[in-house]
């Protein structure tokens, strides 16, 4: 009967969109969506395999009792873990790809992956955009700049700070009777009833999906804001049910209806309830029919009902770490949100006990000086993730072009980093081989070792774990980044006596080319700078949460009063000559970030080596001590620059050059061959043989020419399909 009725309110529906009297849904706004979280995949995931199981176990019957076969429980545990494949869910649109491995390269990317959510690998492959913008509905529930560029832009988005997912079980039971018992008279009609006047009249009041009954036009609004109260104040009613009463207007929208959310998956964040002067979860449904003010001065009597708790709640966790966001344009911030995730520091501390495959571990690291309100109150000072540097922006050198930046020699051991790698050796085989097998080529030491067995500890050390630490300083060619998303290259270790220093004997630990500002427009990083140097000067750590202004201590009146200029400039001297620079130097303290991309994982360098087997070319990859690739891009390079000779070298001297005999009479390069030997030659092993073409059958014609053997091999493939390639090389 419950789906009888609910497929009557859909016919009343379909048939209120064919004349037009409402709008139609988008299935990619988040008000139609919900969330599968872990726990419902588990859930899910177990009820195909407890099915699966039912229909493969026979029964039989044995003196009126039911007996199942031992083949009942064989293999359930192991298919509890095989969770990589489902073979059916709810419509699911992708059966695998549905585990994320939860890395800890640190701190920011073990807690970003508790907070994503993924649309679909199926969205990724559509030529649409609509699923991938994002709607007004999705405020302060998705983060507007917490998703990365490319492929996944768009789908894989993560959720705002204070947003949860609703995970408490559907609290339906009861609320039929609540809503008749709210009014003195039993107002609201069953759904099974006659109506006392038209449908027009009445909103249809469904719950969890399932319509339970109408109200009167008149009614519906005094019984909603009476559940309001009731949820606000936790009694008769869950505090994260969602209540959405869609109006009755003159123009096209939204269904009219009373509706009634109790299911788990919802996305709920927190507002405060201006009426009744208290906190509320509320859902993406019903925030649109909302009047929700960001600002205490935003707030209009009689229209506004909620404000916002904070005005950074629509930002995610990471994305609240980046300082004066709201002064960065939003693609540095979106690429920040990205290489804070990709930031070597400090994942842990138990590093001895760990059998991660790859962990880095910053040496010296420090707190910023500049932090939001957010790094505090998650406490992420316990996982620092970068130094405090002195920035001077100065065109200094050549060294400082398209984003690269000079660093002095950091002898304080600045940006100093460790890698940890993991390694097993089965002690089986280290017997038979019985000789010393090489890891790498870097110099590491041997932090521990461990002695391995079985997962119970009782049966006999088959392996070894050894673990490697190898010291990571940097060196050229290293990535930084601040956190504006100002990324460059280490282009150049200046000596210190080589910097430039101001008059106090300040040396700057980073040269930042100035053209790095206009385009990108990070003016939070130079806001960083000057409070960064205001706060190194005082002893002071300066708020830089978005979207909010204090007159309280400003760096301006501070850096003035420690006897600075006002502007962040300073006189600066020369290192090489010693003479004063002409302009003034903006310097500060600014949070740089050593990010995980180093040249010692990524160089790559090779003379003599493997080669393929068919084109005889060098074989390719970093691991297979292969060659670099040498494209179409790299080779009209070299004919721009009119470098011949060098192309000739690179493509065929250092690649796959080899001597092959040609015909010029016949123009062919497969005729020519041995002649064969006479009977005497095999027994005296005298003589000498010479070349002659198989067609024209003389040898005056043959010359030894140079070709890359894949032209050889590309011949022998075009004869295969009864191709002739002449080749005039007269």
């Amino acid at each position: 009967m419950e789906k009888f009725q609910l497929l009557c309110f859909m016919t009343q529906k379909l048939f209120a969109f064919a004349k037009g009297e409402c709008a139609e849904e988008n299935p990619d706004s988040p008000l139609t969506q919900e969330v599968m979280t872990s726990g419902h995949l588990y859930l899910l995931h177990l009820k195909v395999k407890i099915n699966l199981q039912f229909d493969a176990t026979t029964f039989r019957m044995t003196f009126g009792s039911c007996c199942v076969s031992d083949t009942y429980f064989e293999g359930l545990g192991a298919d509890a873990f095989s969770f990589l494949h489902m073979h059916s869910g709810l419509g699911m649109m992708q059966e695998s790809g549905l585990v994320v491995v939860a890395d800890k390269l640190n701190s920011w990317r073990y807690l970003s992956h508790f907070r994503s959510v993924h649309r679909g690998a199926s969205f990724a492959a559509m030529r649409t955009t609509t699923a991938r913008r994002l709607l007004p509905a999705a405020w302060g529930f998705l983060c507007p700049v917490h998703t990365p560029d490319g492929t996944p832009c768009g789908l894989l988005n993560h959720l705002a700070a204070p947003c949860t997912v609703s995970s408490a079980p559907a609290g339906a039971l009861g609320l039929p009777a609540l809503l008749c018992s709210l009014g003195k008279t039993r107002e609201m009609e069953p759904v099974d009833g006659c109506l006392r006047t038209s449908y027009s009249n009445y909103y249809p009041v469904l719950l969890d999906g399932a319509a339970v009954g109408w109200l009167p036009k008149d009614v519906a609004p005094v019984i909603a804001n009476t559940l309001r109260a009731h949820k606000v104040r936790g009694d008769k009613v869950p505090s994260w049910m969602e209540i959405v009463l869609v109006p009755m207007l003159d123009e096209p929208g939204l269904y009219p209806a009373l509706y009634l959310f109790t299911s788990p998956g919802r996305l709920l964040r927190p507002v405060w309830n201006l009426a009744l002067n208290a906190q509320e979860l509320i859902g993406t449904f019903e925030q649109i029919y909302l009047d929700v003010a960001v600002r205490a001065q935003e707030v209009l009597p009689g229209v506004s009902t909620h404000q916002e708790l904070y005005p950074h709640t629509m930002l995610s966790i990471i994305a609240n770490f980046i300082p004066f966001s709201d002064h960065n344009q939003s693609p540095r911030n979106m690429y920040e949100c990205q290489m804070g995730k990709q930031t070597m520091g400090m994942p842990l501390y138990t590093f001895r006990d760990r059998t991660d495959n790859k962990l880095y571990r910053l040496q010296t690291p420090q707190s910023p000086l500049v932090r939001p309100y957010m790094y505090d109150y998650y406490g992420m000072d316990e996982y620092p993730l970068g130094t405090n540097a002195v920035v001077a922006v100065i065109s200094y050198t050549g060294y400082d072009m398209e984003d690269a930046m000079n660093n002095k020699k950091w002898n304080r051991r600045k940006a100093n980093n460790q890698l940890f790698t993991l390694n097993f050796f089965f002690l089986f085989f280290l017997i038979l081989l019985i000789t010393i097998i090489p890891i790498s080529k870097e110099s590491s030491v041997v932090d521990n070792i461990k002695a391995c067995g079985n997962d119970t500890g009782t049966s006999n050390l088959k392996k070894v774990c050894i673990t490697l630490r190898i010291p990571r300083n940097p060196m050229v060619g290293d990535k930084f980044a601040s956190r504006h998303g100002q990324k460059g290259i280490l282009s150049k270790l200046w000596p210190v006596e080589d910097m430039p220093f101001s008059e106090s004997g300040m040396v700057p630990d980073i040269i930042f080319n100035p053209h790095g500002f206009p385009s990108r427009m990070t003016i939070g990083m130079l806001i960083e700078s000057m409070a960064g140097k205001s706060a190194a000067t005082h002893g002071l750590c300066h708020d830089a949460t978005p979207f909010t202004f204090s007159e309280s201590e400003p760096g301006i009146e501070l850096l003035r009063t420690a006897g600075y200029n006002h502007l962040g400039t300073e006189r600066m001297y020369s290192g090489l000559s010693g003479l004063e620079l002409e302009a003034d130097i903006f310097v500060g303290i600014v949070y740089y970030q050593r990010l995980r991309h180093m040249v010692s994982d990524k160089y790559q360098v090779r003379t003599t080596g493997a080669r393929d087997r068919v084109t005889c070319q060098p074989v390719g990859g970093r691991q297979m001590q292969g060659g670099v690739r040498f494209g179409e891009m790299e080779r009209d390079a070299l004919l721009a620059h009119g470098t011949s000779f060098l192309l000739h070298d690179r493509l065929l001297a250092c690649s796959d050059r080899s001597l092959a005999r040609v015909c010029t009479r016949c123009c062919s390069l497969l005729s020519p061959c041995l002649e064969a030997p006479p009977p005497e030659w095999a027994q005296t092993r005298l003589g000498r043989r010479t070349w002659i073409c198989k067609m024209c059958h003389q040898g005056d014609a043959i010359e030894l020419i140079m070709i890359p053997f894949v032209f050889r091999y590309f011949i022998a493939e075009m004869a295969a399909i009864n191709v002739q390639v002449h080749l005039n090389v007269a």
